[in-house]
């Protein structure tokens, strides 16, 4: 086959899928002559199996270790969806869809899975409407609109929203959800880390956001739930610094205790609407995904100079645990994410 034709850079993980941590082994040949339909054949082949194997796993997975990575990357170009691209199915397995009852398809806002029975989310979600009967959680989700064999529908018993949210300055812009009873953990539904309380991530560290949230920014407000994506989508960001938040954000005034930025000066990656509530991860040196924000507002969605503010999850550690009762998973990162690092 002639090379001038496409390139191609092929990554097949292999799996070694367990029920206490999901540790995985990598192979990475390179090649360049692999065509399309093989790879989307060998990546569908490889998610069936490892659904099929790993479907009698019952006990709970470690923290922020999930059982799926990605099966293989195949990038002639990926597509531009606010910079960000689909995830593979299960890979983030804490990622929850927040959705309205008794509608279908009506995702709201993300949320991250901490134990079996809370999700941490964000207080602007719910604040105009705190009561739990009007929404219910989707966890193993990765198509929004599409029935899963392996999600998992469960209601709401309690929304407990930070005393001190500002909605006006979205400050302690954090929201505990309870669900109606323990979720199901298995290799497509397990919960993220909660760092330390002392955990920092320094600027210019990489971190990942992910969402169903809109794909452009919308020009108008119906355009918001036609620009939802379908599907899972996950980008990486970098930490930006609280003096060049503050300036590239002059008309809000950024706490620096509370919050925490990130996105490119240049833009072209960002959350958008209907990402909020969802998780900034980050991944420490021996591989456990942390939680270090909850995605709560920006200026519009992927522009220059603006990047995307988060509740800063470290400086909320003791909230979540005074209501939990310390039922979260707690990790102390064995190393955090240092500046120019990727995920």
């Amino acid at each position: 086959m002639e090379k001038n034709v496409m390139q191609f850079s092929l990554v097949i993980v292999v799996f070694v899928l367990t029920c206490t941590g999901g540790h995985s082994k990598a192979l990475t040949p390179q090649g360049n002559d692999a065509p399309p339909k093989f790879l989307s054949e060998l990546y569908h082949l490889m998610l069936e199996e490892s659904d099929e194997d790993s479907s009698e796993c019952t006990d709970a997975p470690t923290c922020g270790l999930p059982a799926m990575r990605s099966v293989l990357s195949y990038q002639p170009a990926r597509p531009k969806i606010v910079g960000g691209h689909e995830a593979v199915a299960g890979s983030w397995p804490w990622m929850v869809t927040i959705q309205l009852r008794p509608f279908e398809n009506s995702h709201l806002c993300g949320g991250t899975l901490i134990s079996d029975l809370w999700i941490l989310s964000a207080a602007h979600c719910f604040f105009r409407q705190p009561d739990p009967m009007v929404y219910e959680a989707y966890l193993g989700k990765h198509s929004i609109r599409t029935e899963e064999s392996y999600q998992q529908r469960i209601e709401i018993a309690e929304i407990i929203l930070h005393e001190d949210f500002e909605p006006a300055a979205f400050r302690n812009d954090i929201a505990l959800l309870r669900l109606a009873e323990p979720a199901h953990l298995n290799h497509r539904v397990s919960p993220a880390c909660l760092p330390e309380d002392d955990v920092k991530v320094g600027p210019g560290s990489t971190c990942v956001i992910t969402g169903w949230g809109d794909t452009e920014e919308p020009e108008t407000a119906s355009d918001v739930l036609a620009l939802f994506s379908d599907v899972l989508l996950e980008a990486e960001v970098p930490i930006v610094s609280h003096w060049t938040c503050r300036h590239q954000l002059p008309g809000y005034s950024v706490d620096r205790t509370t919050q925490v930025c990130a996105g490119y000066t240049e833009g072209g990656v960002d959350t958008c609407q209907g990402d909020s509530g969802g998780p900034l991860m980050c991944e420490s040196r021996d591989g456990h995904w942390f939680l270090y924000g909850i995605t709560s507002y920006g200026e519009g969605c992927a522009q220059p100079r603006n990047p995307a503010v988060y509740t800063k999850v470290p400086a909320m550690v003791a909230w979540i645990r005074e209501h939990t009762g310390d039922s979260s998973a707690t990790y102390i990162p064995r190393a955090v994410p240092q500046a120019g690092s990727t995920v």
